[in-house]
């Protein structure tokens, strides 16, 4: 496994296709995670935010099979600073499930997340 940073609009840009075949593969993926919303929320969003890109080894040929959206953000709360580390797709309900295929696909060898037995 081999995992990029994103960091700037110009480099997701560049990802547009690679990102939309991976949108696309998802039967259950959500607008939040498209890359026509993503790349317009991230344009407007205060703070830093960066994308994992995942892809199965470090090879320029080779695309990208997955990607996390995060953001940081920075609070104050009287003396003290939190800073926060979240996903940065859009409503914090959705997570992004193309990570998780892409993740179980190799812990598992399978392209189905199973939630576990209640």
């Amino acid at each position: 496994m081999h995992i990029d940073i994103i960091e700037t609009l110009p480099s997701l840009a560049k990802l547009e296709d690679n990102w939309n075949v991976v949108y696309e593969a998802d039967d259950e993926a959500q607008i939040y995670l498209s890359w026509q919303w993503l790349s317009g929320w991230l344009s407007s969003i205060p703070g830093p935010w960066f994308i994992l890109a995942a892809k199965e080894r470090d090879d320029a040929n080779l695309p990208y099979v997955g990607f996390f959206p995060l953001r940081l953000q920075t609070t104050i709360e009287k003396s003290d600073v939190f800073g926060d580390v979240r996903i940065a797709s859009g409503p914090p309900v959705f997570v992004n499930r193309m990570v998780r295929r892409w993740i179980s696909r190799q812990a598992f060898g399978t392209e189905r997340f199973s939630a576990p037995a209640e």
